[in-house]
């Protein structure tokens, strides 16, 4: 579980980078009841066609993928031209 979510973690900042033209990137890991949550958030351009990324592109489809393998939830939030925000759960 450690190593899948450090994974998640580094692909969402590896996305930022390579794709976001973004100035700020936040990383957020919290432990709750239910388990760890995960918000990592960027003021880049975002992402016109969410559910067609995650589709086609391999970091989000991988992301969701590994989320699903470890019990957990994804949410991706991106208002176009108003930066991306990734929500993940997992359960502990």
């Amino acid at each position: 579980v450690e190593i899948g979510c450090f994974r998640l973690a580094q692909e969402a900042i590896d996305n930022v980078v390579k794709h976001a033209r973004a100035a700020h990137l936040d990383l957020a890991v919290e432990m709750a009841a239910p388990g760890l949550h995960m918000t990592v958030s960027d003021d880049g351009v975002g992402i016109a066609d969410v559910e067609g990324a995650r589709r086609m592109s391999r970091g989000l489809a991988g992301m969701s993928q590994r989320v699903r393998s470890l019990g957990g939830a994804m949410q991706v939030h991106s208002p176009s031209g108003t930066g991306t925000r990734v929500e993940i759960a997992i359960p502990l």
